[in-house]
């Protein structure tokens, strides 16, 4: 079924009031960064992630955009591309690494992320809760699927510009960007749990560190917020 009018208006309600609690906590924490314990900040230097200074350790998941980067440049090698977006190797997590696969397939497998907006209305338009995932396998095996597109048939799917750019642009812009949200999701929620203590919901292990999360999911490592001239895709400078 498709989604009311009503739940449309809840889920934006929702998305601005996660936005102005991202925009209250970077905007105050970023005035404390001079103050803050060295050993908290993770990212060192001038402009931090994209000109925010996170005050809990995030710098691992900022790397992500290493992976995109490194499959842009791959080019049309397809093979070693789907080795990186499967297996991941620049974000480590743990024993291994984090992979720009597992942030789609996530809503595969773990039902309680269900409900984010941002996952809802994904799953309400193509039906599938790994929608990113499955389109990006399409374009890298390549595939014909009947609903994310022919790219072993068709005439123009299975040109080796369209899928790049698929491949790009859907991590870039479905994957990635709703896995951030699913960070500032966890932030409101601490933020509003009244079970936890203040330290679990104001800390740096709290509400600030998922919005860190979010934001080194969303800026990556390698952009510092300027445009340098003569800058081509895959330089990630600006």
């Amino acid at each position: 079924p498709q989604p009311s009018f009503g739940s449309h208006a809840r889920m934006q309600f929702r998305a601005l009031t996660l936005l102005a609690i991202c925009t209250l906590f970077i905007s105050v924490h970023s005035e404390e960064d001079a103050a803050a314990d060295p050993n908290t900040a993770s990212i060192a230097g001038v402009g931090g992630l994209a000109g925010y200074e996170p005050p809990s350790n995030v710098e691992a998941h900022s790397l992500i955009d290493l992976d995109i980067r490194d499959i842009e440049l791959l080019g049309t090698d397809y093979a070693a591309a789907t080795e990186i977006y499967e297996n991941g190797h620049n974000s480590p997590s743990g024993d291994s690494f984090r992979t720009l696969q597992g942030f789609s397939t996530k809503y595969a497998t773990d039902e309680n992320v269900r409900s984010e907006p941002m996952a809802l209305l994904g799953f309400r338009y193509w039906r599938d809760w790994d929608y990113s995932n499955q389109h990006v396998l399409a374009a890298l095996t390549p595939t014909d699927n009947e609903k994310y597109g022919n790219y072993m048939t068709g005439a123009l799917a299975s040109t080796d510009d369209a899928r790049k750019q698929i491949i790009k642009k859907v991590i870039k812009f479905q994957m990635v960007w709703q896995y951030a949200f699913h960070e500032l999701e966890g932030a409101y929620n601490k933020y509003h749990n009244t079970g936890l203590t203040d330290e679990e919901r104001y800390g740096l292990k709290g509400a600030i560190h998922a919005l860190d999360e979010f934001w080194a999911f969303y800026a990556g490592s390698l952009e510092d917020g300027s445009q340098e001239a003569g800058e081509v895709d895959g330089e990630g400078k600006g």
